[in-house]
């Protein structure tokens, strides 16, 4: 594992990548939870059952199965 997120909601992000993208996301037991990838995670991961995340060049918001449930019109790190 190169990098990981703290848990936060009984799951975290990690990575194996050398450039610290194609994030995938774990619980604590280190389950895999969803292979994303995702490119780029947005604060720690998630609150309130939601994290930003950038996928495919585009900010959106997930629930802890990975799943996208929004679209962040403001943009990652604002569209809350």
């Amino acid at each position: 594992m190169k990098d990981a997120l703290p848990f936060n909601e009984g799951l975290s992000f990690v990575t194996h990548s050398t450039d610290y993208t194609d994030y995938f996301i774990i619980d604590t037991m280190g389950n895999v939870i969803n292979k994303g990838p995702f490119d780029e995670i947005f604060g720690n991961g998630f609150r309130n059952g939601e994290a930003e995340v950038r996928k495919n060049g585009k900010c959106i918001g997930i629930d802890k199965s990975g799943k996208k449930i929004r679209n962040l019109e403001n943009g990652c790190q604002g569209g809350r």
